[in-house]
């Protein structure tokens, strides 16, 4: 499997997260930017598995825009999934529930091209500023929304 490249971003992200509810939330340039939620989906027998979205709402509803379900194994991050419902994309790479786990290499590859290229404009524009912190917030999404199937 690729990992991403920005495995420290991912971190930080994800610090102190646990199957709670509770969402990291990134706001830190409304406006110019979609706000950005990350939170821990659930425990695998590899490592724990997380989620990093962005949403916009349509006709009522929160839609992903896009979702990536990342596997931390290792102290490093994998890719797992990607959603986008505006585009009806809900692509799974790595089936961690299948014995032996399988990866769709191809797919898994593009999906850490895209991660790397995401996760640099999430440095950019929500992180590297002076004023960037993090608040816990209460994740009104359903919790199935984010589990592996």
């Amino acid at each position: 499997m690729k990992a991403v490249k920005d495995n420290e971003l991912l971190d930080m992200l994800t610090e102190g997260l646990k199957i709670d509810g509770k969402s990291n939330f990134f706001d830190n340039a409304p406006g110019s930017c979609m706000a950005l939620y990350c939170g821990l989906v659930h425990y695998t027998k590899y490592g724990p598995v997380f989620y990093l979205a962005h949403y916009v709402e349509r006709n009522g509803s929160l839609m992903r825009e896009p979702e990536m379900l990342f596997l931390k194994l290792a102290k490093r991050y994998y890719p797992v999934c990607y959603r986008n419902d505006l585009q009806g994309f809900d692509i799974m790479s790595v089936f961690l529930d299948e014995d032996p786990v399988r990866n769709e290499k191809a797919i898994q590859d593009d999906q850490a091209e895209f991660a790397d290229i995401w996760l640099a404009d999430i440095r950019d524009r929500q992180i590297s500023s002076s004023t960037a912190r993090l608040s816990a917030r209460e994740e009104s999404l359903e919790s199935d929304m984010y589990k592996l199937q």
